[in-house]
């Protein structure tokens, strides 16, 4: 029998001491579990693809390890292909019985990753971590919270933010935590509200506009709902989303938190809005320059991420494919970094340059200011004669493709290398493709934002 005031209490005093620990006492910690990870993960026969790709680098002995977390470097940089084609799903580096599920995420590149999680990684980081930035956002685990993530009721509900929330729903106990589905009915997500009348919500950004959009839409008076908080996580929000949101909603504060497929929990935005505090007692967060090298404070760089808690499959030295500013030291966090500015660095090719998955993340929203609401949308790479040809796929309920192929090309041209190639001539001018509500999604959950289909076409 789970004492769950007893448990938040276990959080609550574990964050007040984090807070009162010493840099150095935290640097001990994070050394000892350090050194025993690597030595986990070099030894494991159960999937050897790491200790290949170790000795693949020149680490063959316990003695070529890092000792220390000033010793990371030593260790090369592993990517998302790596854990792909090491099959961890199906030969995880521990024993079946201590794997709780196989998670799959379709991530921007469309191409599905699937990733053992252990009960204890799952516990500790989906329970404790997710406690530890909601009490950091201002809220009470304890007072009942909604929550919209990814699952199919009655079918599929092999995606992370499913069982996060199911697992912060066992900690908090039976009725505390309202999980709804991103396949829940508008109308649905209101009578809920009304109902159970929770005091904070959990989910992305894009949930929390798109229905502030349709309560304005249906003359809903959406800030008298119970709501006081909103905690953000999954994907990036521009300041006047996150200033539209709180209007809407009437809400005391919105919080952002730091998650991830590989790493879960990584960090949570500090109250005053400096910046994300980094868990570091559990995820080492390293922002580093092309060269693999630490940037210098108030320098961006990309993010590589290590998970001294995961067993299931290495996160040593991960890079996730963000970029964030590193600003530091933590105020009020020893031992601990803090980050801001956190965006995605993944890009697709068009012609010779690259068009940022960040910029594509925010393209149905110019398109919303417009008029023109997108339920989901994708920009494809195809080949028309020896030219490039952007194909935009936009699923709308708006059949007004005039207009819809003047704001596409309008969007598409406000970054400046698209522009001067299609002014050049050396690509063809963005093709539309409209797609009626559920036409493109399918019963997709997420729809890759980027497709390069010229392969494709070859083959055909």
């Amino acid at each position: 029998m789970v004492d769950h005031e007893a448990e938040i209490r276990r959080i609550r005093d574990e964050l007040d001491d984090l807070q009162r620990r010493s840099a150095d006492e935290m640097r001990a910690q994070q050394d000892r579990r350090l050194a025993s990870l690597v030595r986990f993960h070099l030894a494991r026969s159960l999937n050897p693809a790491y200790r290949e790709f170790l000795r693949a680098h020149g680490v063959e002995h316990e003695d070529d390890l890092p000792r220390s977390v000033a010793e990371l470097a030593r260790l090369p940089i592993t990517s998302r292909a790596f854990l792909q084609e090491s099959n961890y799903a199906a030969r995880p580096c521990v024993p079946p019985e201590e794997v709780q599920k196989v998670i799959e995420t379709s991530g921007t590149s469309g191409n599905p990753l699937r990733l053992p999680y252990t009960y204890e990684m799952t516990r500790r980081s989906y329970q404790d971590l997710l406690a530890r930035a909601f009490i950091i956002g201002g809220v009470d685990p304890l007072v009942p919270s909604y929550w919209v993530v990814h699952w199919e009721p009655g079918g599929k509900d092999d995606w992370s933010s499913h069982l996060g929330a199911r697992s912060f729903e066992a900690l908090a106990g039976e009725g505390r935590a309202l999980v709804a589905s991103t396949r829940t009915a508008a109308a649905e997500h209101w009578q809920c509200l009304a109902a159970h009348r929770p005091r904070w919500a959990v989910s992305a950004p894009v949930f929390f506009m798109a229905f502030a959009a349709y309560c304005e839409h249906e003359g809903l008076d959406l800030a008298s709902c119970s709501l006081q908080r909103l905690m953000l996580g999954g994907a990036t929000c521009l300041p006047e989303d996150r200033a539209m949101i709180r209007r809407a909603y009437g809400a005391e504060h919105v919080h952002m938190f730091y998650p991830s497929t590989e790493a879960l929990v990584m960090g949570s935005e500090l109250p005053d809005g400096s910046g994300y505090v980094c868990f570091e007692d559990e995820v080492l967060v390293d922002v580093v320059d092309a060269h693999g090298l630490p940037v210098k404070i108030g320098e961006r760089g990309r993010v590589l991420l290590t998970y001294l808690c995961c067993r299931g499959f290495p996160v040593i030295r991960y890079a996730i494919g963000d970029a964030a500013t590193y600003l530091g030291a933590a105020p009020g966090f020893p031992g601990f970094k803090l980050i801001a500015d956190i965006n995605r660095i993944d890009a697709g090719e068009i012609g010779e340059a690259r068009l940022p998955f960040s910029e594509i993340e925010l393209m149905p929203r110019q398109f919303l200011g417009r008029g023109v609401p997108v339920r989901a949308f994708q920009i494809a790479r195809r080949r028309l004669g020896v030219k490039d040809v952007p194909v935009f796929r936009i699923e709308t309920a708006v059949a007004d493709r005039a207009t819809i192929e003047r704001i596409a090309l309008d969007v598409f041209t406000q970054n400046p290398q698209m522009k001067d190639m299609l002014d050049s001539g050396m690509i063809h001018a963005p093709a539309v493709e409209l797609y009626p509500p559920g036409g493109l999604t399918r019963g997709r959950f997420k729809v890759p934002l980027y497709v390069d289909e010229r392969q494709q076409q070859y083959e055909q």
